[in-house]
């Protein structure tokens, strides 16, 4: 290939051609994975760096006034643009439409007199560490613990720890798969009732970059209203220099975490141990963020289970009464295997600048979930505008990326740290109010998110809701005949151009995991025949509850018995 190029460019010297193909490649790759920058401005950017490399060939060789301005300029524009990228942007979807709205004569929780979920509670917080006790890089989990821990093996669940990634992890840590610590950062609050606990585990940040300290907001808000958090340390197997696992290390992050309250229902049971009767081990939750996200969906499917699914030879007995998972800014994709939730409180939180996980892959695990039995339970999304992924960990910064990559991002509209874990503490504080202490007070706040407006920061969110007794009587995903939705439901059309059922795809163009069924019509037509397009949903039963809503018209969308 070289040489076909060099018999086209006969004449010009082999760096030069070399130093076109570069950038080329490079412009290529910047196309790819160039965050969906506007074809505008990757065309232009591209346009003039390869002028600037051919105005260098051509200075370089006639040395002209020519050649010497277009050079220039070149030089001048590529400068400006790569300036445009660096500067921290602007936010391109500015609009007059009201944050919060509420219907007439509905009123707030706090007009209604409910406490702000953010306020800290009754109870003073004490923190400490627990972990091996032989942690050479952090005091915290060295000298300085005050419960010393076992060490975990895990060399059955992570066969990847191996090469390299042994290698330098091994003498960084001074410790391998096969001893695992238990490390963890207690909020905890001071009393003598028995209390629920919450753990907490981070996403993939740099190994080094500790992770674990980024969640103390949630932990101290949540220990002052009575809630044990711990925060789990798994820094140890988070990407760095020595290579990432890519998604390999996902059933670790879950076991580990499932690990710590083992361990705690060990203290909780030694009546010799200080923490004895402490925990109410009928009252879990488990929080997650980023790939920590997809680990507590994992975790809550490993729960029941009696074997490690990838490798029978790892027996597993947790059992735990797991009341609640929450997933922040999470994966959905690094595990192979898709984990389908039963019988739990489920809560999703995603900003819509997320630079590192663009689409709202808590969505997935949402759409899954299955209620089973008869006791009350609900699954919730908050979508928040301007909210990153980095800032709802206080030590991972504004940045989704580091530099040179950051220098790309668009940081002009991102909330502020403190008003994103603001977001944050009301919505897992007010989910944490109804899974672990039976206060239903706040659940409407993740139905009309305008009624919690009191107490957040202003800003445009969404939210999704649905609890355990909603009836679900279309959804479009049993089977490819698309006149039929569920048992004893039919559905007819007319005048439709289109209809058809599709899978829906992210931002990203990932699945959904959600099927939806698509109408169209040709309102010329309609309008000739004097017939209006329908869409008829017909069941020999009668109706429970039906949420529809029909954004177009003329159609119309008859629902029907008989």
């Amino acid at each position: 290939m070289f040489k076909l190029i060099r018999f086209v460019f006969k004449g010009v010297d082999s760096m030069y051609i070399l130093a076109f193909l570069s950038g080329v490649s490079t412009l290529v790759s910047l196309k790819i994975y160039g965050f969906g920058w506007p074809n505008i401005l990757y065309y232009t950017l591209g346009l003039i760096a390869l002028l600037v490399i051919v105005g260098i060939w051509w200075f370089i060789n006639k040395k002209s006034l020519l050649s010497f301005l277009i050079l220039s300029f070149s030089l001048i524009g590529l400068g400006y643009g790569i300036y445009l990228l660096m500067n921290n942007g602007n936010d391109p979807y500015v609009n007059e439409f009201p944050k919060f709205s509420l219907g007439k004569g509905e009123r707030t929780l706090e007009e209604q007199g409910l406490e702000n979920p953010t306020t800290m509670g009754s109870y003073q917080v004490k923190t400490f560490t627990y972990g091996s006790g032989s942690d050479k890089k952090r005091i915290e989990y060295g000298q300085n613990v005050q419960f010393q821990t076992p060490t975990v093996d895990a060399s059955l669940l992570l066969p990847e720890w191996k090469g390299k990634k042994k290698k330098w992890r091994e003498k960084f840590w001074g410790f391998g798969v096969s001893e695992f610590p238990l490390n963890g950062r207690v909020y905890m609050p001071d009393g003598n009732d028995s209390f629920p606990l919450a753990l907490i585990v981070h996403g993939n940040h740099s190994m080094i970059d500790y992770s674990d300290d980024g969640y103390g907001y949630l932990g101290n808000l949540l220990a002052s209203r009575g809630i044990i958090t711990v925060s789990v340390d798994e820094n140890f197997i988070n990407a760095h220099w020595s290579g990432d696992f890519r998604g390999k290390e996902m059933p670790v992050r879950a076991w580990l975490l499932l690990k710590h309250p083992e361990q705690w229902k060990q203290w909780n049971n030694d009546s010799a141990h200080e923490l004895s009767g402490k925990i109410d081990m009928q009252n879990i939750m488990l929080m997650g963020h980023s790939r920590g996200g997809e680990a507590v969906t994992i975790a809550g499917g490993y729960n029941k289970l009696p074997f490690f699914p990838d490798n029978a030879d790892v027996p597993f007995d947790f059992n735990f009464n797991i009341k609640g998972i929450v997933s922040i800014a999470p994966t959905d994709y690094r595990y192979d295997r898709k984990i389908t939730l039963k019988d739990v409180n489920y809560l999703s939180l995603q900003g819509s600048y997320d630079s590192d996980e663009v689409s709202f892959w808590g969505l997935r695990p949402y759409r899954r979930l299955q209620f089973k039995d008869s006791v009350p339970r609900f699954k919730a999304g908050v979508y928040v505008h301007h909210a990153n992924h980095g800032q709802f960990n206080t030590t991972w910064g504004k940045s989704d990326f580091g530099a040179p990559m950051k220098w790309l991002l668009n940081l002009k509209p991102l909330l502020k740290g403190e008003e994103q874990q603001l977001i944050a503490q009301v919505f897992i504080s007010a989910f944490s109010e109804a899974v672990l202490r039976d206060n239903d007070e706040y659940v409407p706040i993740f139905k009309n998110v305008a009624l919690a407006k009191d107490w957040l920061p202003e800003e445009y969110l969404m939210t999704h809701f649905e609890s355990s007794d909603f009836v679900n009587l279309v959804d479009f995903e049993e089977d490819i005949d698309i006149t039929t939705v569920s048992d004893g439901i039919t559905v007819n059309g007319n005048q439709l151009e289109v209809w058809k059922e599709q899978g829906l795809l992210t931002r990203d163009k990932g699945k959904q995991d959600d099927n939806a069924v698509i109408l169209g019509w040709n309102l010329k037509d309609s309008a000739m025949v004097k017939k209006k397009p329908t869409y008829e949903i017909k069941s020999s039963s009668v109706f429970g509850r039906i949420r529809l809503k029909v954004y177009s018209y003329p159609l119309e969308v008859v629902i029907s018995n008989g």
